[in-house]
């Protein structure tokens, strides 16, 4: 009998550290940036399919099962999880990390029954995610697991030493290419060049879930007066290609949230360099 009680001591002893740390996050990119971090001791799920229109995605019942049984809940914010007001009830005792919070200079800010609204893609601020993001998560985990602490400290550490390695090359081409004129077809690359002291000279669709009108392209061709420009555009190629032959400026495809079966954007350094990668191609 004593014998028992020691094999279901151990045997609890053993699943309780061997036990990983449950997170789950809105999108396929912000599970990449967990992973980054957690590394092995954690598990890491996202309940948006990378293939959806994230901006009408609502939850389905069994992404709502996986979110009640998280140990760390990590969101975007700024209504980019819209159907977040409708379940954050079910979620009160959980760890909630929304990013939003500790995102000073929101773009187009405004107040929406008391909570701020804005532009949502703050992830693609490497900035941000190195100085904030990172380090809030790398806390959290430690809250949550503190015996691999250390270990979340160093992979936090390794990460962004490969995000500043990325924003100093991003650095390097904004300042070779001073005089190219940026025209964002949506609205998803407005942070990231923003973190570079660039700007669009128009933004064509002011929403990710809005279709440009007539008004909109009259207004890109009347405000885009560089000589040089890139047309950055996600998956509008008919409007890019119609704006590139009007203004001369090259289109280039750009992807904001990553993919888990492309190896080339499987993780965010990855999704960050392709981007990289497709900005210099298109300046060749």
């Amino acid at each position: 009998m004593k014998k028992l009680v020691l094999l279901i001591l151990f045997l609890f002893c053993s699943t309780s550290a061997f036990a990983k740390v449950n997170v789950v996050t809105s999108t396929f990119i912000l599970s990449s940036i967990v992973k980054s971090i957690g590394g092995e001791y954690v598990n890491v799920s996202y309940i948006i399919p990378s293939a959806s229109n994230p901006h009408i995605f609502s939850p389905t019942p069994k992404s709502l099962q996986s979110l009640t049984k998280a140990d760390l809940v990590v969101l975007c914010g700024f209504g980019f999880e819209f159907w977040y007001d409708n379940i954050k009830d079910m979620l009160k005792d959980k760890k909630i990390l929304i990013l939003s919070k500790f995102y000073k200079h929101p773009i187009d800010k405004r107040r929406v029954d008391g909570a701020i609204i804005a532009n949502p893609h703050i992830w693609l601020d490497m900035k941000f995610v190195k100085n904030s993001v990172t380090p809030l998560i790398e806390h959290k985990l430690c809250e949550i697991d503190s015996r691999h602490c250390g270990q979340f400290k160093k992979n936090a550490d390794r990460f962004r030493n490969r995000l500043q390695e990325l924003i100093d090359e991003y650095g390097s081409f904004f300042k070779r290419h001073n005089s190219v004129c940026f025209l964002d077809v949506m609205p998803a690359f407005e942070y990231f060049l923003r973190s570079f002291g660039k700007s669009s000279c128009y933004l064509v669709a002011k929403k990710g879930d809005e279709e440009p009108t007539i008004g909109n392209i009259s207004n890109a061709l009347k405000y885009c007066t560089c000589k040089k420009g890139l047309i950055l555009y996600i998956s509008n190629k008919q409007l890019a290609t119609m704006l590139s032959e009007r203004l001369h400026y090259i289109p280039v495809e750009l992807n904001p949230l990553g993919s888990p079966s492309d190896n080339i954007k499987d993780n965010y350094t990855k999704l960050m360099r392709y981007n990289l990668n497709q900005l210099k191609r298109a300046l060749q």
